[in-house]
């Protein structure tokens, strides 16, 4: 599926190609360098260009503006982009979740399908509701995914964008920052500040927001007075902020071993000082319950005060796994497998499944969407 004819992708990456030429971090001033970091770089620009337009095609309306409408309009000159940009402006985004289970999605953007990781759907869930005495379920404030290379952690950022665009009234921002893409070898408390609050508050340099410096003081007071200062921010913008670390585990794993250096213990304690700012185990007055906070790939111990945190470990998909999906993907389209089609479906999943493959999760969700588009969406 895809959101542009032939002609409109053609011209677009054309265009985009065109103006990344010899500096494509000029994409940053077109959209967010959160999004631009993720994009697979190519040195062929025609080749660069097109993942930028799949990238960005697939993002679909997970925010707003929606990426792949941000791309455009830098190139609304050209009258088949301003038709496009038209078109998709007055279409509905994309559902994949029966309403209003929105946490129930069978995919997150156009051919990305999202399996089970029941505990990070339920702690979704529970970020939206209140944090009250005796309440039943509870709500949550910070999440911890852990799981082996390549086991679909970053798919949990993409599952907040998802979520979060359809929540309306609950009024949620996602920001993310990848500590192994984005960061420099020592990455300190200050940086992670500085790239959280680039995003909590773009503006933040016009209106002369205070960093804290360390100085003399002690560490752990200076972290305490970035957290403060971060939460703050969030509260004046009116809108409750979901914070999502990523690439807590993989700075282990860097091609340039040489040049990597470990987290700081600062920037550790920074961030199970956010965690605890967000769950109310510390200064819960700052916050006013407006922040949540995902770490992917977190090692550290994370103190669950008052049952406020939720852990998923990701585990290798299973048979039953599939066989729910299909499930879940056939109620979607209001159809229904039988047992034995379904035991025929999964079987196909699995006929060439390698349990030593690094890519295994990847290969298996994306056979398995193809089977189901193949069976059910006839």
């Amino acid at each position: 599926m895809s959101l542009l004819t032939i002609n409109e992708r053609d011209l677009l990456r054309q265009e985009v190609a065109l103006f990344m030429i010899g500096n494509p971090a000029k994409l940053t001033t077109v959209i967010p360098s959160q999004h631009f970091i993720r994009i697979k770089s190519d040195a062929v620009p025609e080749e660069y260009a097109q993942n930028v337009l799949t990238y960005c095609e697939m993002s679909a309306w997970v925010e707003e503006p929606a990426l792949i409408i941000q791309l455009l309009k830098k190139f609304a000159l050209f009258p088949p982009i301003q038709a496009a940009i038209l078109r998709l402006q007055s279409g509905q985004p994309p559902r994949f979740h029966i309403p209003p289970k929105i946490w129930d999605t069978i995919l997150l953007a156009l051919d990305l399908p999202f399996m089970n990781r029941e505990k990070t759907r339920e702690a979704m869930e529970y970020f939206t509701y209140p944090l009250l005495a005796g309440a039943k379920p509870a709500g949550v404030r910070a999440l911890v995914v852990k799981g082996p290379e390549k086991s679909g952690k970053t798919f949990t950022y993409d599952y907040i964008r998802y979520v979060t665009s359809f929540l309306g009234n609950a009024n949620f921002k996602t920001i993310w920052v990848d500590l192994k893409k984005q960061a420099i070898s020592r990455f300190g408390p200050k940086h992670l500040a500085i790239s959280l609050l680039e995003q909590i508050n773009p503006n933040w340099q016009a209106d002369q927001v205070h960093i804290p410096e360390l100085d003399a003081q002690q560490p752990a007071r200076w972290i305490i007075e970035l957290c403060s200062m971060l939460a703050e921010q969030i509260v004046n913008t009116g809108v409750k902020h979901i914070i999502v670390l990523d690439g807590l585990d993989d700075r282990k794993k860097t091609t340039q071993p040489e040049e990597f250096q470990p987290l700081p213990r600062e920037t550790i304690d920074m961030i199970l000082q956010l965690v605890a700012i967000a769950t109310g185990a510390e200064k819960p007055e700052i916050s006013e319950d407006q922040l949540r906070v995902v770490l992917l790939g977190f090692e550290q111990p994370v103190v669950n005060h008052k049952n406020r945190v939720r852990f998923d470990n990701i585990e290798s998909l299973t048979q039953n796994d599939i066989r729910k999906y299909f499930v879940n993907y056939a109620g979607f389209h209001q159809k229904e497998i039988d047992e034995e089609g379904l035991t025929d479906m999964v079987d196909t999943v699995f006929e060439e499944d390698d349990p030593n493959d690094p890519d295994r999760t990847r290969k298996l969700a994306q056979k398995a969407l193809e089977v189901a588009k193949a069976i059910i969406q006839i």
